[in-house]
């Protein structure tokens, strides 16, 4: 019976995947066309900055948040994993979100943390080349 279960379920995913794939293949591709967006914005406001214009900041800020928002949309970010989880338990849905929610806010500190150390690092390794 788990056998059958299980070739069900593969043949369900493959089918809605696939079905995912042929009329959903704007969704990444939008995805991407966005983010070349906010990257270009991104750019600008930092190129006005440069210039003293120190309202671009808010620029800055909103089209770095959007292209987070954007980026997160993409493929991977646990998504597929918690994905799978939900196909293959009992588990909630309160607890799907509230692992993906988690899982996102993880990842968001580990990035603060990895650009901070990374600009730490290099300040100092700055500051020997310096001296």
């Amino acid at each position: 019976m788990r056998l059958i279960l299980t070739f069900v379920c593969l043949g369900l995913v493959a089918t809605f995947g696939t079905l995912f794939i042929s009329y959903n293949v704007a969704i990444p591709q939008w995805v991407v066309g966005k983010q070349r967006v906010f990257q270009n914005q991104m750019a600008d406001a930092v190129i006005r900055m440069r210039s003293g214009d120190m309202l671009a900041i808010t620029t800055l800020l909103v089209s770095t948040a959007t292209y987070g928002f954007v980026h997160a949309l993409g493929p991977g970010h646990g998504k597929y994993l918690i994905g799978g989880v939900g196909i293959g338990t009992q588990i909630k849905h309160l607890h799907l979100i509230s692992i993906a929610v988690i899982s996102s806010i993880t990842q968001a500190l580990w990035a603060i943390v990895l650009v901070y150390s990374a600009f730490f690092f290099l300040g100092v390794a700055a500051d020997k080349v310096e001296t």
